[in-house]
């Protein structure tokens, strides 16, 4: 189940406390979504948009290679969070994940971020059958509310693939995944020369200020 989020600007204390506004009882909602024909009743307060598992079964596209990924876009859903997950199908894919970091014998592989993505797509692969729909997204209004990072810690695009590796080891018979992986592969020097020049950036701006 999908909640519906909305965005805060940093510091906006009155939207984050104001009244939450009352949703529809689930057990009542419809439900819509492109398998009928029917998505554009999604904005209707009494009404759940379908959640399609992801297309794992798409094949290899070498351009991936060049960064060139378009296998995401559509009504599927990568990512864990902002999510309420049946808690059995949760823990079963945790202990998948615990033993794809056993490399050999007591050598294992913590990645210490980004599991997000890798979570939410290890769920899917471990249950998946083609075209299956496997949630809802509940309308407006929203049932919880995100606030911006303050100015001093802006969002930086992270290495999720060395997290996401790990799908891979578990799940390499989906051309889906490999996509993921290699785009991602491919994307590193470039954000490792941002990363260093961000640094480097933040280091000139502090001598500026001691000085």
């Amino acid at each position: 189940l999908r909640l519906n989020r909305k965005d805060v600007k940093y510091g906006d204390e009155a939207s984050l406390k104001s009244p939450w506004e009352p949703i529809f009882n689930i057990d009542e909602m419809n439900t819509c979504g492109v398998r009928t024909g029917d998505q554009n009743l999604q904005n209707q307060p009494n009404y759940m948009v379908e959640i399609p598992i992801a297309p794992l079964q798409n094949k290899f596209n070498p351009l991936c290679l060049l960064g060139k990924r378009k296998d995401h876009k559509g009504w599927h859903t990568e990512n864990f969070d902002k999510k309420v997950w049946k808690n059995e199908i949760v823990q079963a894919t945790l202990a998948d994940i615990r033993d794809a970091m056993i490399l050999s014998g007591p050598f294992k592989y913590f990645p210490f971020w980004c599991l997000d993505r890798l979570l939410g797509l290890s769920i899917q692969a471990k249950y998946y059958e083609q075209g299956k729909i496997i949630g809802h997204k509940l309308p407006k209004p929203e049932q919880i509310r995100i606030e911006d990072n303050p100015p001093e810690y802006k969002r930086s695009k992270r290495f999720y693939v060395f997290a996401e590796l790990l799908l891979l080891k578990n799940n390499p018979q989906y051309g889906y995944l490999w996509n993921l992986i290699l785009a991602q592969l491919t994307e590193i020097p470039v954000r490792a020369v941002s990363s260093v020049s961000r640094q480097l950036s933040k280091n000139k701006m502090q001598k500026i200020t001691d000085g």
